[in-house]
């Protein structure tokens, strides 16, 4: 059976994707070393079925992130199309529902970032925080997960929400596989903030908002996928991440996370340029760790961080660019197999 590319992009999940909270801090504690899974029995989840059945082999998923109008008031900022919340506490706990159409033999793990550092997780009445949230679906099911998240371990403002969906689904990075929630509690927008966002003299056509993800070896050469025993593997020993078809500037990070939550911040403000690919050296010591680790991995690239993100929102909102430029990619890493 081949893999199904996980298609997660459109405007409406990047739109329902993107929220903004003002954070408080709390004294939880959470020693990111110690990789915890937190099992979620069939009781804690909600489920509601599914109008239509969703097949296996289909190239789409539906999620989204619904906000718990007890920890946070939803709230817009000016013109833009993106919502913030207000906690409604101090604990520095955002609680929320992740809800995803399943199918039948579905394994779901849930991993979050605060910045680029793994953020605790837990459901709401645990005691202990979790690296990831892990649920096993034997339906056809809208499923539903409360959660808790630890927003206090930094000031970042960018919350990332990363759903790991069994392995009969690759993570191509040509779409945002990942729900992303924006803190602040203070917005400071400026008129070079939205300016920096403009675009211009593009073909609306043609213009791609998101650049493309490939794995290439030290010659530059990608290395495609290959099928054996119904798995996917990479068919050869590759050294390099490629950023390709960038149409307008823009800063991204880099990081690598393993499903369990392990995560390796692997470059930070790298500056991407118009019409050129971007070419990166992935150092030996991330490579070993890769190589060692036989859990599933992946690639997560990101821009406009923090206020940024409202910065493009507002952008596209004075017509100074023709569309949403925000992502939050997600490559998954295949193992090798060179025979």
């Amino acid at each position: 059976m081949r893999k199904k590319i996980l298609i997660l992009a459109s405007l409406v999940l990047i739109l329902s994707s993107i929220a903004w909270i003002t954070i408080s801090q709390s004294d939880s504690t959470f020693n990111e070393s110690f990789l915890n899974t937190r099992f979620i029995n069939e009781s804690e989840a909600y489920k509601e079925k599914n109008k239509n059945k969703v097949a296996m082999n289909t190239s789409s998923i539906s999620m989204d992130v619904t906000i718990n109008p007890e920890s946070a008031i939803r709230n817009h900022y000016e013109g833009t199309k993106y919502p913030y919340f207000i906690l409604n506490s101090n604990e520095g706990i955002l609680s929320g529902i992740f809800s995803l159409q399943v199918n039948k033999d579905t394994d779901l793990k849930i991993i979050s970032l605060k910045g680029n550092e793994l953020a605790p997780i837990r459901l709401p009445g645990d005691k202990e925080w979790f690296s990831n949230l892990k649920y096993t679906e034997t339906g056809d099911n809208m499923l539903k997960i409360p959660f808790e998240i630890d927003i206090s371990i930094n000031n970042s403002e960018d919350i990332l929400l990363i759903p790991i969906i069994n392995d009969n689904f690759f993570y191509s990075g040509e779409h945002s596989g990942v729900i992303r929630l924006v803190t602040i509690d203070n917005v400071k927008l400026n008129k070079a903030m939205i300016d920096e966002q403009t675009i211009s003299d593009v073909d609306i056509e043609t213009f791609h908002p998101r650049p493309s993800i490939k794995l290439t070896d030290i010659n530059g050469n990608r290395i495609n996928e290959v099928i054996r025993e119904d798995k996917l593997y990479l068919s050869k020993t590759w050294s390099h991440l490629e950023l390709a078809n960038i149409m307008y500037d823009t800063i991204v990070d880099i990081l690598w996370i393993d499903e369990e939550g392990k995560t390796e911040i692997i470059a930070e403000n790298v500056q991407l340029n118009k019409n050129k690919d971007f070419k990166l050296e992935i150092k030996n010591r991330y490579l070993d760790i890769m190589k060692e680790n036989t859990k599933r991995q992946f690639f997560v690239v990101i821009n406009n961080r923090n206020q940024k993100v409202l910065a493009d929102s507002e952008a596209f909102n004075q017509n100074k660019k023709p569309t949403l430029t925000t992502f939050q990619l997600i490559k998954e890493i295949l193992p090798t197999i060179t025979d």
